[in-house]
């Protein structure tokens, strides 16, 4: 499987020790209505992280192709610098 720096990067937020306590946000993509917009997820919602997306707690799949920032505080862990994301 190749290399997924925004898996590694959540399960290292979720996992390492020395991460304990981030409180990371994710914007990521959605659909309502038909309409395309943005929402904020906070880490302590996903469930689990899969090879292919992650889990919320209610049970929610989101593909990582919707993941389109994930931050602390002022700081933007993803993605790094010069690898924009589409944010519509």
């Amino acid at each position: 499987m190749p290399h997924n720096a925004l898996r590694s990067l959540l399960n290292r937020l979720r996992w390492d020790p020395r991460q304990a306590g981030t409180a990371a946000v994710l914007a990521i993509r959605e659909r309502r209505d038909g309409t395309a917009g943005r929402a904020e997820l906070a880490l302590a919602e996903v469930a689990e992280v899969t090879a292919w997306g992650l889990v919320r707690r209610d049970r929610t799949f989101i593909p990582f192709h919707r993941v389109l920032e994930v931050r602390c505080g002022d700081a933007v862990l993803f993605p790094t610098k010069g690898e924009g994301r589409d944010a519509t």
